[in-house]
This record gives structure tokens, sequence and C-alpha cells, in this order.
């Protein structure tokens, strides 16, 4: 849906650092009010029906997102124009060199993102008086958390200024300022926090890099520190040189020497950086970062875990299905795909599955987009780039061992439609206290339905915005009869979250453990084109996927039989059958009992015969002048192996 504003989530990290300062004046808008801000609404344009509620300049508001009240101002107006937003401070004395000006900020769309400006006046507090422009940014970040941002007004000391945020964005979505604070700052202040980029698990028997984020919280520029890291009652003193880090400003360091990890167990590593330019620190309490580095040992596969937020009533969403069948095809090895389809009230989804589809809304900032490993929700990039954006995910999944994995096997019984799974899990680490959940998906690939009910609403059409795997040949509404639907979510078969019990709580590196599912699948449903995904999730680290497997086209069995015949022994022509004779030819290199069954979509038999034995090639006739169009599968049985093939009968 355009500009998703419901049931946001945060996925990154936070730190909140501690500092010594002066303040000079904050506002986080908890009270409901913009206090002793001012709001200033220049361009007096009505806002969007569907932002009403943001019409009027800066508003003080809440969305659903675990992030409180905020200022807002939105730039999504009838009729189109840019906005013209201020929210202006107070008066503010700048006395001393060392004050900073911080905020936090954040879009709340990333296919809509606004921007602005942060000015500062010496002389009155009308957006006339604001000369000095002190920092812009044209698109803001999503990433479901604040970005904090800063500038100093060293050049004010001296002067009492006004500074002010000016939203000028046109035709985007909302802007949110928060936690707006003009501190003085100590002169040497150095505060360490978790690096990123660093992933928690490491391969047993390499070598672990040592890195965290140094932020420089005090005023002075930082050319040098010394920092130690210590694991296992070993530590590692390092000066590093030649730094650059202004005030608010961070960087990431990395010990020369890296941690010999030859466990698998978890390694618990403590961090402290200190003499910032060879000066004593003056707040020691944010010196000072501990983390852990677990060893996994014989390291699983692992597939990337790829969600795609999709809806037929979505314009841009053809995209999405071409990115993921791309990632089918090139990366098919690493790639665990579902695409997840969400309806909206007017435009509703047949494909939806209910709860699954609300709840993964939620984790989204808008459609189409995908979420990866239940974390990062990043936009479906142009058709020339998805090539290399997938080789990106790819190699990020594959660097990143996992301390859990899993296989699956599983099978269908064409006569009920049950389908059993079993799903084997390994661990690789020493861990205790764990809380992996393990989520079980089906999908099915090649979804087709009604005309108008599986409609997909297409920007591609005819060309209108370039090439997009097809569907610019296509119309807007491309109708259900020309397309397909791949990697359909269809089922979870243990809840949006998944659920706990295949892994114990304490885990041992080198065990395996076994569950069983079971699932039917409705009539309505192809059973050769039905796929099973499992995810391994981390509650303990917000249910981040770990890992995750995929087990594609589920064999189906008759009387039991699960061993199939090469694909080159049985062949259906005509297919599909529009003159009430199909033939089912044999190419047998030895004389064996053959029998064949044809079992309409509900499981039911509606002819069986048994050939006795068959040798070399065989030509069968299948005659349908007495079976009602459809679609039928044709279960062909050679020794003790089969093969299953459907067949479209058309009246």
């Amino acid at each position: 849906m355009k500009r998703n504003l419901l049931g946001m989530m945060a996925f990154l990290f936070s730190v909140t650092m501690s500092f010594g300062q002066t303040v000079l004046l904050s506002e986080d808008f908890e009270d409901g009010t913009l206090g002793d801000f001012t709001s200033i609404d220049v361009d007096m344009a009505p806002a969007h029906v569907n932002v009403a509620e943001f019409g009027g300049g800066f508003v003080v508001a809440e969305i659903n997102d675990n992030l409180g009240l905020s200022a807002i101002a939105n730039s999504w107006f009838t009729p189109v124009q840019a906005a013209d937003n201020w929210l202006i401070s107070p008066a503010v004395e700048i006395i001393n060199g060392g004050t900073i000006l911080t905020w936090d900020a954040s879009a709340v769309d990333a296919s809509y993102p606004d921007g602005y400006a942060v000015k500062i006046s010496t002389t009155g507090n009308s957006p006339a008086d604001f000369t000095d422009e002190l920092f812009r940014i044209e698109a803001e970040t999503v990433t479901g958390s604040y970005t904090t941002r800063g500038v100093n007004l060293d050049d004010y000391v001296g002067q009492t200024i006004y500074f002010a945020f000016h939203h000028t964005s046109d035709n985007q979505l909302l802007l949110r300022i928060d936690n707006i604070s003009v501190a003085e700052l100590r002169a040497y202040d150095l505060a360490v926090s978790e690096d990123p980029s660093v992933y928690r698990f490491a391969d047993a028997g390499g070598n672990s890099p040592i890195s965290v984020t140094v932020t420089n919280v005090g005023s002075e520029l930082t050319t040098s520190l010394d920092a130690s890291y210590t694991i296992n009652g070993n530590t590692v003193t390092e000066t590093f040189d030649g730094l650059n880090i202004g005030a608010l400003e961070s960087t990431v360091i990395t010990f020369t020497e890296a941690f010999a990890l030859d466990n698998a167990d978890v390694n618990t590593v403590a961090v402290t950086v200190t003499n910032p330019n060879g000066q004593m620190d003056e707040v020691m309490d944010n010196n000072n970062y501990t983390a852990e580095i677990i060893g996994v040992m014989d390291g699983p596969e692992k597939q990337i875990f790829v969600e795609e937020a999709t809806g037929t009533w979505c314009t841009w969403c053809p995209r999405g299905a071409v990115f993921m069948d791309l990632m089918e095809q090139q990366f098919g090895d690493n790639f665990a795909g579902v695409a997840v389809h969400v309806g909206n009230q007017g435009h509703p989804d047949p494909m939806e599955v209910l709860g699954y589809g609300g709840s993964f809304a939620g984790l989204v900032n808008g459609f189409p987009t995908l979420v990866i490993d239940r974390g990062e929700n990043p936009g479906i990039p142009n058709l020339s780039e998805m090539n290399s954006f997938g080789q990106d995910l790819v190699d990020f999944t594959t660097s990143r061992p996992s301390p859990v994995g899993a296989e699956i096997s599983a099978e269908i019984n064409p006569s009920t439609r049950e389908m059993n799974i079993t799903v084997t899990g390994s661990t690789h680490s020493n861990m205790t206290g764990t809380n992996f959940n393990v989520s079980v998906l089906i999908t099915e690939d090649h979804v087709m339905g009604d005309a108008f009910a599986y409609r997909q609403i297409n920007a591609y059409a005819n060309g209108a915005n370039g090439n997009m795997g097809g569907w610019e040949l296509l119309s807007n509404p491309a109708s259900g009869d020309d397309i397909e639907f791949n990697h359909t979510l269809r089922a979870s078969l243990t809840g949006f979250d998944g659920a706990f019990g295949l892994f114990p709580a304490d885990i041992v590196a080198g065990e395996t453990y076994t569950a069983e599912y079971t699932y039917t699948v409705p009539a309505d449903h192809d059973m050769e084109e039905q796929n099973v995904v499992v995810v391994m999730y981390d509650m303990n680290g917000g249910g981040i996927a770990y890992n995750a497997n995929t087990l594609r086209k589920v064999p189906l069995l008759v009387s039991g039989v699960a061993d199939l015949l090469d694909e080159n022994v049985v062949r259906v022509f005509p297919n599909p059958v529009t003159n009430d004779l199909t033939n089912i030819k044999l190419s047998l290199e030895e004389a064996q009992p053959v029998s064949v069954q044809i079992l309409n979509t509900v499981g039911s038999t509606i002819a069986a015969k048994n050939y006795g034995t068959l040798s070399g090639t065989q030509v069968l006739p299948f005659y349908t002048d007495n079976v009602p169009a459809g679609i039928y599968y044709i279960h062909v049985k050679v020794g003790d192996k089969i093969s299953t093939e459907k067949v479209s009968v058309i009246k």
C-alpha cells in the first residue's frame, strides 16, 4: 500500500551514550506539546486524506512504532505541492565553545523519504531571519529507529541564536524530529559501543577480528586513543594514531591482533578505550563495552530468508515478483524465498494467509519491499541492479555462520493430500539458555486463479516504466489468466514467529533433533507445486533469523513408494488435452511391471490399470471423453519407482 503508516518495528540496535555536559536546551515532546518551540506552516496546503491528522506544519503525534511522541511534518498534499514547514526553537545563548546541537530524525517510508535543513538566525525567529544553513539532507534515513544528527555551534559563541528545522519535501510522506538538545560538552570524552557490522558467531578454528565503534562525545577533535580487549583472561592493548574524530562523530577501530577462536563456546570480550589525545577522559562510565564471540563448529549450510511484501493491489509489486524469480534462478542453493501477500480494504488479495499477513505488514515500511532474515527492510532495486543486489545478499548470509541448521524431508500422499514433513535440526555451538524458534512454511509456485480476483495492478503495463521481466507486455491490471505467482505463502504450520521445541534451551555442538509436522494440501492448491521452507529464529535476539532451508517440489507418493523414475522414462502428450485423447509413452530399458493410476485434484482415483510386464517403447492411451475439464495427475509405476505427470483437460 502506498505509504504504510501502521505497525512499524525497530530493527536497529541503538546505544544511548552517557557523557558529561551542561544542557542549555532539551525537548523530547513527551508532554504532547511543542513546548517552547514554534511551528509555522508557510505552505498552508491541505493534507492528503490518508494523513489528515498531520496537517498544519509540525504537530506532536505518535506513530505505532514504539518511538513515542515526536514533532511530525507532512509533505503529502492534495493537490500535490512542496512543503514549507518550520520548527523554530526559543532563543538560546551560546556562552562557551564546545556547544553542540543534536537531534533525532527519521522519515517513515523508504519509498517516500522526506528531507530537511537546519538553519540558524541571530536576529529573530521569523522564517526570513534564518540565513545560515548548517545542515541539509534530501532524504532522511528509514531504519525503524532514529538517526542521531548534530552540528557544532562554536561559530556563535557570545551570541543569542534561534535554530530551525526547515522541511521542504515535495509529495513524500512524513518527517519526524525528536530529542532536541543544545549542550556544552566536556573537552575530552570517548564512548565505546558495538561495531554494527560485527556478527556474534564465527567459525571455530579461525581468527576473529575485534572491532568497536568509538564516538567522540567531547568537544575536542580526537586524533589518538588507547584501547584494550580481554578474552578468556588474555589482554591485548593497542594505541590508535592518525584518527580524525570530530565532536559527536564516530569511527570504527579494529585491533591489529585478532582473537584465535579455537572452540564452539561463548567467549566474552571486554573492550576499554581511554586517553583521547593522551589526555585523561573526563567521563569514564561510557568507556567500556562487553560482547560475545560464539564459535561455530562445522557450520551448517546457509540460506538467506527473504520475505517479499507484495499484494495484487500494489502498483509496483511486479518488480518484487521478478526479483524473487531471479533469486531462485541465480542463487537457489542459498535462497529461501517467501512471497507474503497482504490485501487492503479496497482490493483484497486472495492469496493472503490471514494472521501471518497482518503480522508481516507490521515489519515493513511499504510495498514492495523485502524483509531479510527478519531484520532489515530494504526496497527492491531496478531490473539492472537486481543481480548484483542478490549477490550481495548471498555473500552476506554465507559469511555469517549459524549455530543451528535444519534438513527437510517430506512427501505427499495424493490420495489423501496429506503432506508429512520431517525436520532434522543440528546444533553447532555450545550455548545455554537459548530460545530458537522454528518456523515451517508451505509455499506454492505457478499459482493461477480467477481473471478478476487474481488481477495484478501493474505499473509496467505497455512499457510505461521500462522493462520488467515481461510485465511490460501485459495490461494494467494484468489479468489473472495471464500471470502466475511463485513462492506464494500458503500456510504457516507454527505461527508467524515459529515455535519452540525442536532445539532445547541448552545446546551442544554436534547434536541432532527431529520433529514431525503434517499439512493437508487444500483441494484448489496444486500438489505438484508445494515447497517447504524451514526458518530458525533467535527469540533472545529479537527474532532475527539465523538460518533457513528449502525443500522444493515435495514429491508425491503412490502406495507408499517414494523412488522416482528418471524423467526420460515417461512422456505424456499432447498436454493440454483438447481432443479427448492423450498418450503415455514409456521408454523401458528392461522388462518391468507397469501400472497407471489417474487422480483428480481432490485425490480421487478416476481410472487405474495394471499393464503387467512391459519392455521397450510403449504408448498407452488415456481417453478423456468421459471426464470433465480440469487438472489430473497421471501416476505411472514402473517396478518400484514412480513418475507423476500433471495434465490439463480442456473441453
